[in-house]
């Protein structure tokens, strides 16, 4: 599954693979987390890209080692700002 997110200064293309229950709640995540990163701030915004970029490595790792419950916690834990 591949999505490009981004702005009038940033964009940021992601390719990851998910089981079918967890693909559509991921992809909502990171396309809120990227949409709340104001566009009139390039320098948040890139950060915002960044922390999305690492975190998408991330649940990556989780989920080849076959740990997808715990990699969805984890995804929600720090989209909603409770853990980095």
């Amino acid at each position: 599954i591949s999505r490009a997110y981004g702005g009038a200064h940033s964009s940021l293309s992601i390719t990851y693979t998910l089981s079918p229950a967890s693909t559509l709640s991921v992809q909502d995540a990171i396309a809120h987390k990227l949409v709340s990163a104001s566009d009139a701030d390039p320098h948040a915004k890139l950060e915002t890209l960044g922390e999305v970029w690492i975190e998408t490595e991330l649940v990556e790792a989780l989920y080849t080692q076959g740990r997808e419950t715990e990699t969805l916690g984890k995804w929600e834990r720090v989209l909603n700002g409770r853990e980095r």
